[in-house]
């Protein structure tokens, strides 16, 4: 399954939480139970003595032990149903939140993690080609939310197109089970489906349901590749690609299309594909540039090797400044493009700058990153950042989070989360030929 692409908390102390946990355990149980112990017992004897029937020996004592244990006691129940009450609000809404769904662009019910964060999915039209949001098994198939799509509006199943659409949808369903063992017979139906529908209505007329044909039809490659079906498969890939599947890596690597990949007919698809990439990635640069907002920024601080990491020493350049941290998944995920960017344009006007957050800014922090940056090779500056800087940004409050700075030194533009190097590069390549 997948890693998230964006984190937004910062690595917390487990050893200072837990032992504080441990010892608030201990304390409140020894409360509750000796409370009121000490309570009644104490209630009892003062009763005891007002009667006579007890010496009045160690009464301010047990006076004192009586308030005690009535206080304790009261104030322990009281945490105790507050807790409880506190826990019933966090189950409600933590439930509420892992089943609220929305619709995205194409009708289709998508989870508010997977789209509310301004990070690539794999059912984006323009998704990233590093990392999935729905998931990907074991067997190298793309999973996706479960949908009825009674719910869809719009759709009208009483057409004969209609009709086939909602068969296939089944059928894909079917075949996906519960994502461990996948029936690639029924993405196979599903596909036949699919293909006969394009050759007698067009693209067009599809499209205009609210169906995943992207990946409906990418996973009929899939079993068609597996069966042999070389030439079905990649039929079914091109026109998952024209559908909206642009995550190549993934392709790359999926062990069910190893048939294809290996064909004379793919080989020459994908150097199409490359194009097509590299196209879409810069119509995509310059969308999001053309609608990004701009801010004051400076950066003037201390590289973890103790050399200075100023944005003026910059002037002219292209500059990608990195707010990201190395217990970050998604943040670390994403070093590697940075990495190659610098080694690709570090000679030709750009720099890249990561200011890492760690916790407290301690030495040991710094040695980690410095760790870090060895193991893998980072060729570019890393400072820890300090609240001053983080301030500058608005909104900051997910990792990773990065700006792209043109040569005047202003900001063009923020994203969040993890994206591809395409489309990193495009950004880049954008602002350096202005």
């Amino acid at each position: 399954m997948s890693d998230e692409t964006q984190s937004s908390i910062r690595p917390h102390r487990g050893v200072f939480v837990f032992t504080f946990g441990i010892l608030s355990f201990i304390g409140g149980l020894f409360a509750i139970i000796f409370g009121p112990i000490a309570w009644i017992s104490g209630r009892r004897d003062l009763k005891a003595m007002d009667a006579g029937v007890m010496d009045h020996e160690g009464r301010a004592l047990t006076q004192t032990g009586y308030l005690l244990g009535m206080i304790m006691t009261l104030f322990w129940t009281l945490l105790l149903i507050l807790g409880l009450v506190g826990l019933g609000i966090v189950l409600i809404v933590g439930t509420y939140s892992t089943s609220h769904f929305y619709e995205d662009d194409y009708g289709y019910e998508t989870s508010d993690e997977a789209y509310g964060s301004g990070y690539d999915s794999y059912y984006d039209d323009d998704a990233s080609s590093v990392m999935d949001m729905s998931g990907e098994d074991e067997m190298g198939m793309v999973e996706e939310a479960p949908m009825e799509l009674e719910s869809f509006e719009g759709f009208d199943d009483s057409t004969p197109l209609g009709s086939a659409l909602r068969k296939a949808t089944e059928l894909h369903a079917e075949g996906m089970g519960n994502g461990f063992n996948p029936e690639y017979d029924k993405f196979v139906q599903s596909g036949d489906i699919l293909l006969s529908l394009v050759e007698t209505y067009g693209k067009a007329e599809l499209e205009n349901y609210p169906v995943e044909l992207q990946t409906f039809l990418y996973n009929a490659a899939c079993a068609y590749s597996l069966d042999g079906n070389v030439e079905k498969a990649l039929t079914a890939y091109k026109l998952s690609v024209e559908f909206g599947w642009a995550d190549f890596a993934h392709t790359a690597q999926d062990s069910d299309l190893e048939n294809l990949r290996e064909s004379d007919a793919y080989q020459q698809y994908q150097g199409q594909l490359a194009l097509l990439a590299l196209a879409k990635a810069r119509a995509w640069a310059e969308s999001e540039l053309e609608k990004g907002t701009s801010f004051a920024f400076d950066v003037e601080l201390t590289s973890v090797s103790d050399a200075p990491v100023k944005l003026s020493d910059h002037a002219g350049k292209v500059v990608i400044v990195d707010f990201w941290g190395t217990w970050c998944p998604p943040c670390r995920a994403e070093v590697p493009s940075f990495i190659r960017l610098q080694k690709r344009y570090g000679e030709k006007g750009f720099q890249m700058i990561g200011l890492n957050y760690e916790g407290d800014n301690s030495e040991a922090d710094a040695e980690k990153v410095r760790d870090f940056i060895k193991s893998e090779n980072i060729n570019y500056p890393c400072a820890l950042g300090d609240d001053a800087t983080q301030q500058q940004v608005p909104e900051l409050d997910s990792y990773p989070t990065t700006l792209f700075i043109d040569k005047s030194g202003k900001v063009r533009l923020k994203l969040v989360g993890l994206h591809s190097y395409e489309r990193l590069a495009a950004v880049v390549e954008t602002l350096m030929a202005e």
